[in-house]
């Protein structure tokens, strides 16, 4: 599967929630081969940074509805005081792991 590239903004103090439709490569039809993948997705402050993590998502498999959800509570975008980084967002199943998501990300910072 080729990662879709998308840039993201998260909001400061607002729940950041952004969702990935895992569409077979060869048919366009969802997948339905999600039975037991996990996600996760982390955001970095360089695309080559191994140690500067921004932030960390809670990322959902929702294999009836061939989707990846990712999402940080409003409590945790609240205290971010980063401006921006790079993500990816990667799915497995204990053997394989696949990105299926990647971009710049920006926080829009609260104002009041």
């Amino acid at each position: 599967m080729v990662a879709t590239y998308q840039d993201l903004v998260v909001e400061q103090g607002a729940t950041f929630e952004f969702t990935v439709d895992l569409l077979d490569q060869d048919t366009g039809d969802p997948r339905t081969d999600l039975t037991g993948w996990t996600g996760t997705m982390k955001i970095r402050q360089e695309q080559s940074s191994v140690s500067t993590l921004l932030a960390t998502a809670t990322v959902t498999v929702d294999q009836v509805n061939a989707q990846v959800t990712a999402t940080i509570a409003d409590t945790v975008t609240a205290g971010y005081t980063w401006s921006a980084g790079w993500y990816d967002l990667r799915i497995s199943d204990g053997s394989t792991s696949e990105r299926i998501a990647q971009g710049r990300v920006t926080l829009n910072p609260n104002v009041t």
